[in-house]
Order: C-alpha cells, then structure tokens, then sequence
C-alpha cells in the first residue's frame, strides 16, 4: 500500500507491527482507530498508534494501516495562496469530506478502496490514488459566475 500526499510517496509492509513515525501527533490531530476501547496490541495489529497514557487507539498520520486506510492530512499553506481546509473533498465525491477541520489543516480518513478511489497495479505494486480537489463557492450572475476560491 502507498500514500502520495503533496510530493512525498509513504509506503508500508501489509500486517506490520511497527511503531510509525507519523504517531507522534498532538491530541487535537488524531483520528480514532477501531471501537472504544481495544487491546494495545489488537490496536498495533490494525497499524494504529497506542497513546502510552491513556491506552487510547489513533491512526498514524501519512502512513499506510494494516487495515488498509488512507489517513492524511492537507495543511492550508500547501498552495498559493493558501487552500482554505473546509473547501476540500475527494474529487469526484463530495460526501469524503474530513474527519478533522481547523482553520489551519483537513485530516481526511477513508478505506484505500473508497471514496472513488483509483486503483493501478504495477508489476506486483498496486497503487492507490485519491484526488483531493477544492469544492469552490460559486456566485451565478446574469455575466457569469463569480468565485473567490482558487482551484486546488
């Protein structure tokens, strides 16, 4: 499984108990993985993180899970000008909006299989691919239509 996110390409071992280095997030950044409360190692079985506090289960961030999701997160300033968060979506669908919205990022959480995404195989490599577009604002005037958000 990969995971392109901006120009960066993160990849993982399917079933890979490791300890990712996208688990050190602060509270506000993460994104609950599986029920309530599960066993710390069920949790490291799905390729989440455990919170050594509170025993607490999140997804790791730009890494792939064992249990085949997507989950990244789409800071504001990753265009010019900046991408306002609460305008993005997966295109093509525009119920996969993000899990997690601030004034300053969008954290979206899907299957790799979901949300239209694509799916290519390459050699023995299946790559898959989600676009994450803006969904812009749009005025209808007798002259056309107007929008102040850029495309993204």
């Amino acid at each position: 499984i990969g995971l392109r996110v901006g120009n960066w390409l993160h990849s993982c071992a399917d079933g890979s108990d490791l300890v990712f280095p996208g688990c050190k997030l602060p509270k506000s950044h993460r994104v609950p993985c599986g029920p309530g409360r599960i066993s710390p190692a069920h949790c490291l079985a799905k390729g989440c993180c455990v919170d050594p506090g509170t025993s607490s289960c999140y997804y790791p961030l730009e890494e792939c899970t064992a249990d085949k999701h997507f989950v990244f997160a789409v800071p504001r300033t990753i265009s010019v000008p900046p991408v306002d968060p609460a305008s993005l979506v997966i295109a093509g669908n525009t119920s996969c909006t993000p899990v997690i919205c601030t004034s300053e990022f969008a954290i979206f959480k899907f299957p790799v299989t979901g949300c239209g995404t694509h799916a290519f195989v390459v050699g023995q490599t299946t790559i898959y691919l989600a676009e994450v577009e803006t969904r812009a604002r749009r005025n209808m005037q007798s002259y056309g239509v107007i929008t102040r958000d850029s495309p993204f």
